[in-house]
């Protein structure tokens, strides 16, 4: 789904982290039998998005500044990143390995991990993102699906551009 091509001008607007753009699933699943890590939880997924009326709306740019993210906040987990444009809203998926590709460890993250991905990623977006193309005290929405064979759950996260 996040990969495909109606939604990413034809596969232009993906990227990956930490494996193969060919075939990315397969080195996830790779890694997780190399750290025998097979079951469980699978993997982290965000969506990131730009307001509806924001007036940026460069999808390269947007898949740039994700990439960036993804790299500065999860180093060491491998990633898949989609910026889709078939909505009013342009927003970016990011699929992330649950396994640590150097460790081998599960993905987790407490709460004050989680604020210091709010604050590298908020510093990240003030650095690409042109905060004059905003309205004052804009929100962009990360919601987070964090998926097992039992059941999903939802979260949103927001970042504030200042």
């Amino acid at each position: 789904y996040i990969t495909d091509g109606v939604k990413t001008e034809g596969g232009k607007l993906v990227a990956t982290h930490g494996c193969s753009t060919s075939h990315p699933l397969q080195d996830i699943f790779s890694a997780k039998k190399l750290h025998n890590k097979t079951h469980g939880k699978q993997g982290e997924h965000f969506v990131l998005s730009l307001p509806p009326r924001c007036s940026e709306r460069e999808p390269l740019k947007f898949l740039s500044t994700v990439t960036e993210i993804v790299r500065t906040v999860y180093p060491e987990f491998m990633s898949v990143i989609a910026v889709h444009t078939d909505s009013k809203a342009l927003h970016a998926h990011v699929l992330i390995n649950s396994v640590n590709s150097v460790t081998g460890h599960k993905f987790s993250q407490s709460p004050l991990d989680l604020n210091r991905v709010k604050q590298k990623t908020n510093g990240i977006l003030k650095k690409h993102l042109n905060p004059s193309h905003y309205p004052p005290k804009t929100r962009i929405n990360i919601n987070e699906r964090s998926q097992s064979h039992e059941r999903k759950v939802t979260h949103k996260k927001q970042f504030q551009i200042n």
